[in-house]
């Protein structure tokens, strides 16, 4: 199992901490991967820029929770998968989506896409993902039929549909190079709009002031407890000693 190198074993631990910047630095090494991977999944851009947001919040909230055995970047395809397809159950719309790409691609989202993206996204949308969790996501048969609660049949079948209509296109260099388990590779990644990460970093900047301010206001109820458990300590002393004296 790939596991990662000191460099992006550093960052996670920054971010661990509370280190932002080595996040933002996290989120440039694999956004692209990530906004590619839901764009073929869901087959919609708005969706994938949707799930790109949400995949990167989440990572960061579960953070310290990677294992050490595991990639970050296979962890993160754990969640973009995971994501992708709950979005596309949430919209009943989803089997139009390559519709809705092409109609979004023209007004004013103009992401670049390869001869295999453009393939991917005129597939059905059951034999798109079928190809792209197989394929890209190198996920088994199997597994892609738990995930997507269907018949092994349907898999296999969807599949062979799938690479037969792939071998009617010309020019399928990426899709070579996904096949020689290249799928790591930047090449074929499209890095979503700089807006994804300024949305992302406001969702941060709320969470953490909101985390802060709780903080505060549990210290502050500690402190108040404490002063108040003295001055009870101080009255009865003080009340003890006079009864005493009284006496």
């Amino acid at each position: 199992m790939t596991q990662d190198n000191k460099f992006i074993r550093s960052l996670l631990e920054k971010v661990k901490k509370g280190n932002n910047s080595s996040f933002e630095q996290l989120y440039q090494m694999y956004a692209g991967r990530v906004f590619t991977l839901s764009l073929r999944l869901l087959g919609n851009v708005d969706l994938a820029e949707e799930a790109v947001k949400e995949i990167f919040i989440t990572a960061l909230k579960q953070i310290s929770l990677i294992r050490k055995d595991l990639s970050f970047h296979s962890w993160l395809v754990g969640i973009t998968v995971y994501k992708a397809l709950e979005k596309l159950r949430d919209h009943e719309n989803s089997k139009k989506s390559g519709d809705n790409f092409l109609k979004v691609k023209n007004d004013k989202k103009n992401y670049p896409l390869s001869d295999l993206d453009k393939g991917i996204l005129i597939l059905p949308e059951k034999e798109r993902l079928v190809f792209v969790l197989k394929v890209i996501g190198n996920y088994s048969e199997e597994e892609i039929a738990d995930l997507l609660l269907t018949k092994l049949e349907d898999v296999k079948n969807c599949i062979i549909t799938a690479h037969s209509k792939f071998e009617k296109l010309k020019n399928l260099i990426q899709l070579t190079n996904l096949l020689d388990n290249k799928s790591e590779s930047s090449a074929n990644n499209i890095m979503p709009s700089n807006e994804i990460w300024k949305n992302i970093y406001s969702e941060i900047d709320k969470t953490q002031l909101k985390e802060s301010e709780s903080l505060n206001n549990e210290e502050t109820i500690l402190v108040n407890k404490s002063e108040t458990k003295v001055s009870n300590d101080k009255t009865g002393k003080k009340f003890g000693l006079f009864s005493w004296k009284k006496k």
